[in-house]
């Protein structure tokens, strides 16, 4: 998943927030950069990003949450950093080139620990792909980041467009499960609210509020009913 922004020059170092919207939008660019160039990193990140929008952001009710926190253990960032040390314990053999290829130091290049990254090395190299799951593994271990698990109408739909657009260049049916079980969640929500997602706001600002998620409560339905024809009525707006 994507944080929300570098605090460097060089982006290493993210505000270690994770949002859906960014998410969301950030599956919709790669997978138009995909199309364009048929260049397969792009795929793989839109399948990486989604991947952790299904494993970290997707609720029991089928809907999305908004956000996950950037502090853990009164720390920003500490549930993503590494020491060089525990990267050699959990890859063994494979740690050293591991490090070389991430950017892992026995200084580190955050607060003294290390972010891994791949600006020092060709995206392209898949040579230790198969390791991330086993330091995700791990990171489990520690104390989990707080996830807002606010269901937002217009996020929502933001995924759900995303998820179909995932589908339609890699036919994997666990985005296409996804999107249309939020759908059917939002779709539920809707018939119970006057106007979903809307917050007690000023009068001045809430045309902000009710406009908002008409947009994307027609732009999912729009975006779904490309990719598949097993879809339901096109919610009505508030």
């Amino acid at each position: 998943g994507f944080c929300r922004y570098s605090t460097d020059r060089q982006f290493l170092v993210p505000h270690f927030e994770k949002m859906l919207y960014d998410n969301a939008m950030l599956i919709l660019a790669y997978c138009k950069a995909y199309t364009i160039t048929k260049k397969t990193l792009y795929r793989d990140i839109a399948c990486k990003t989604a991947d952790y929008i299904l494993r970290e952001m997707t609720l029991p009710s089928g809907g999305f949450a908004g956000a996950q926190d950037a502090d853990s253990e009164g720390q920003e960032g500490a549930y993503y950093l590494f020491d060089k040390q525990e990267i050699l314990d959990q890859l063994g053999q494979r740690g050293e080139g591991f490090c070389r290829q991430f950017g892992i130091s026995a200084r580190g290049n955050f607060e003294g620990k290390n972010i891994p990254n791949r600006l020092g090395s060709d995206p392209d190299n898949v040579d230790y792909e198969d390791c991330l799951p086993i330091l995700a593994a791990y990171r489990r271990t520690r104390y989990l980041l707080h996830r807002d698990d606010k269901v937002l109408t217009f996020w929502n739909g933001l995924m759900i467009a995303a998820l179909c657009r995932l589908y339609r260049i890699t036919a994997d049916m666990r985005y296409l499960n996804a999107a249309q079980a939020a759908d059917r969640y939002l779709e539920e929500q809707t018939k119970k609210a006057a106007c979903p997602s809307m917050p007690p706001t000023p009068t001045a600002s809430r045309g902000f509020w009710m406009i908002t998620p008409r947009v994307f409560l027609v732009c999912w339905p729009c975006k779904r009913s490309r990719s598949t024809q097993r879809i339901s009525s096109v919610p009505k707006p508030c």
